[in-house]
């Protein structure tokens, strides 16, 4: 449609035309980019891939349950839920935090997480991807954040309100570490 290829071609002209299909900083080879709609307002930009391991690990994938937040999110049927500074867990490539940032509600500071350095770095790739298009309506920062690790200075900066994630735990030796980490929030 339209929007598309408006989105499409915003990408092009910023740059994002795919053609960087190996991130020679991570080497994580990259399958292209996937544009989605944020009804009303406006895209969010996405460079993913298909295969798991190497550097990304599981982190560059879109998976189901992040997809079908960004589709509650998108129509605003989190809204009540979702205020203040939301920190994501886990982001991957951003698709569930991405669309909070795009549809605003009533948030008001947004941090994506992750625990894989390669997959930060596509993270913040994929903010400036999105925020070239249109600006976003709330700051977004990205971290790197090992459930592990109690010491993040960061976050005494921005006292959390709400904890999202999706798709988060696929190794059951994770699941203490992330209890402990929402003990400390």
């Amino acid at each position: 449609d339209d929007l598309f290829g408006a989105c499409v071609e915003g990408l092009r002209d910023r740059g994002y035309d795919g053609e960087d299909a190996c991130d020679t900083t991570t080497g994580v080879a990259f399958d292209g980019y996937r544009t989605l709609e944020v009804p009303g307002a406006g895209c969010v930009v996405l460079r993913v891939t298909s295969h798991m391991g190497g550097a990304a690990e599981t982190g560059c994938l879109l998976w189901t349950a992040g997809c079908a937040f960004f589709g509650l999110a998108a129509v605003g049927a989190l809204d009540a839920h979702i205020r203040g500074h939301v920190l994501e867990l886990g982001a991957g490539t951003g698709v569930a935090g991405l669309s909070l940032a795009r549809h605003g509600g009533s948030l008001a500071h947004l941090t994506l997480t992750d625990g894989m350095p390669a997959v930060v770095d596509n993270l913040r790739h994929n903010v400036a991807a999105t925020a070239g298009l249109a600006a976003l309506g709330v700051p977004v920062e990205v971290e790197l954040l090992e459930w592990g690790d109690k010491d993040q200075p960061w976050l005494a900066d921005h006292p959390v309100d709400v904890i999202v994630g999706t798709d988060l735990v696929y190794d059951l030796a994770a699941i203490p570490l992330l209890v402990g980490l929402l003990k400390c929030l």
